[in-house]
């Protein structure tokens, strides 16, 4: 009888662990697929905090001779320019609603509908602008601008 008692006990002393350990995994698995759709969410790349569309791109441009520049020659360039003095290299605003299409690095940017003037308003209100990121080669601009794939691309001379 005394055997009987104590294999009931053993028993009844598993139960709560074999409870315990099938929980566990959802304790784990939850947070596990939380940090998955959070990181899947903002993007694996967190420096690139950019919307899904833009309302406009912005092209390097030299100024004095109005082509189109490699990328890095506008970081100095002014965030915001609404005319005045020109430096010699400035961002090329291009609507995204337009069909339009960037040259390429070397080519003039002539035709090509846009500002040197930072935009002040898009869809949503304040406009949301990709700086740089078009490909050397140049290509249709689009609302959901040109994405990672051309920001590799774009550097060197």
């Amino acid at each position: 009888m005394g055997r009987a008692t104590h294999t009931a006990t053993h028993t009844d002393a598993e139960k709560p662990a074999r409870r315990s350990s099938r929980h566990v995994p959802r304790l784990i698995l939850v947070p596990a697929i939380g940090a998955f759709y959070f990181t899947s969410a903002c993007g694996l790349d967190l420096l690139d905090n950019t919307p899904e569309e833009y309302d406009y791109v912005a092209m390097c441009t030299d100024s004095r001779t109005g082509n189109r520049v490699e990328d890095d020659q506008c970081s100095t360039a002014p965030q915001e320019f609404s005319g005045g003095t020109e430096p010699s290299f400035l961002w090329f605003y291009v609507p995204t609603s337009g069909g339009y299409t960037a040259p390429p690095v070397g080519q003039r940017i002539a035709g090509t509908a846009g500002s040197y003037t930072t935009p002040k308003t898009g869809k949503g209100g304040a406009p949301a602008i990709q700086r740089g990121g078009t490909p050397r080669s140049g290509g249709a601009i689009t609302r959901g601008g040109f994405g990672s794939s051309g920001k590799a691309g774009s550097g060197g001379s």
